[in-house]
């Protein structure tokens, strides 16, 4: 039985469908991500399983229980947003401890499990500090350390990192996912940034337009995007029309690639993704490969990004500073790596 499970879940605002028919099953103890643009849906579902928004059809059951219809204090949910709305007049150590409180646990158990929350959260010595005398990500951890005092069936995260410095940021993910597994809880987290979602999570379902596009865990997503969305959101910056030849060969205009076996028809026409990183330059030109002209170059440090001209249109390329560089207007050939190569679904 599913932790978590999301039954056909839909959602209108006026006459904005802004969840159709969703769907997913959450393990206990898994974390996952709920990854999309700006109005895509996955604040509003977030919201739909706290109990924070109605919804207008659909399921939602938590750990066996249909929770619909049942109001947000009785759901057994924790919350975790980007303010974290620590009481200004209470110790680190009162801030956790209220929801124990308003549940009437007594004083010696709460207090145990107060000092446990916060040494999870590696602030065991800091239950008399006030929150102003806190760094933000202090403030975060008090917050996090808050929400899973109290033991809940899932805790909810709405982009609770993204005010904080990408140091600070990337240190919490880490502590969290250290966190949510040390527990066993079951946790979904929102987020727009892609790399924070495949960091984070076991799995994570990509949405847009109310709709989940893929659900799988985070490499898979990465590396095997669905649809042609999911590719362009997870950074496959090279998507082309091209042409089955054979079970491993496409063609783009006028030259052939090799690629791993595909499974469409020779005839067929398809959309095909590749990575920048796994885009080769070589200086003239080389059979099999694709000619072009650099039209620009872009210097990130590890790497420069070069973006080629060719006559199918523009492909983009990472190369490592160690390997080449090369000049603008050069004329060069571009060639993809066939095991990276991805046909997308239409």
């Amino acid at each position: 039985m599913p932790a978590l499970d999301i039954q056909s879940v839909t959602k209108s605002y006026n006459k904005l469908r802004v969840l159709d028919r969703v769907s997913a099953q959450i393990d206990k103890g898994e974390l996952v991500t709920l990854l999309g643009p700006s109005g895509c849906g996955k604040t509003t579902l977030l919201r739909s399983i706290a109990g924070l928004a109605d919804i207008d059809e659909g399921r939602i059951v938590l750990e066996g229980r249909d929770v619909t219809k049942v109001p947000i204090h009785k759901r057994g949910i924790a919350m975790v947003f980007q303010s974290h709305a620590l009481f200004p007049h209470m110790s680190v150590a009162d801030n956790v401890a209220f929801g124990l409180k308003m549940q009437g646990v007594g004083k010696a158990e709460r207090e145990d499990r107060v000092k446990r929350a916060l040494s999870l959260v590696r602030l065991d010595a800091y239950l008399t500090r006030m929150p102003h005398e806190l760094s933000g990500g202090q403030q975060q951890r008090v917050a996090i350390a808050r929400a899973i005092v109290t033991n809940p069936t899932a805790l909810l995260l709405d982009e609770p990192f993204g005010a904080l410095d990408r140091k600070l940021r990337e240190t919490l993910q880490v502590e969290l996912r250290r966190l949510t597994k040390e527990l066993g809880i079951t946790a979904i987290f929102v987020t727009h940034d892609q790399e924070e979602a495949v960091v984070l999570s076991d799995r994570v379902a990509v949405m847009n337009a109310g709709v989940i596009q893929q659900i799988a865990p985070a490499v898979d997503v990465y590396e095997n995007p669905a649809n042609e969305f999911v590719a362009n959101f997870m950074g496959f910056q090279n998507i082309f029309d091209a042409k089955v030849r054979s079970a491993q060969e496409l063609a783009i205009g006028d030259t052939v690639i090799a690629t791993d076996k595909i499974d469409v028809a020779p005839g067929e026409g398809i959309r095909m993704a590749i990575r920048a990183e796994r885009v080769s330059i070589t200086a003239g030109h080389r059979e099999g490969a694709i000619p072009g002209q650099v039209s620009s170059s872009t210097y990130l440090g590890e790497q420069n990004a070069y973006v080629v001209d060719t006559a199918d249109g523009p492909v983009t390329a990472r190369i490592p500073t160690s390997v080449a560089r090369f000049s603008m207007g050069e004329a060069v050939s571009v060639s993809f790596d066939p095991a990276a190569v991805r046909v997308l679904a239409s």
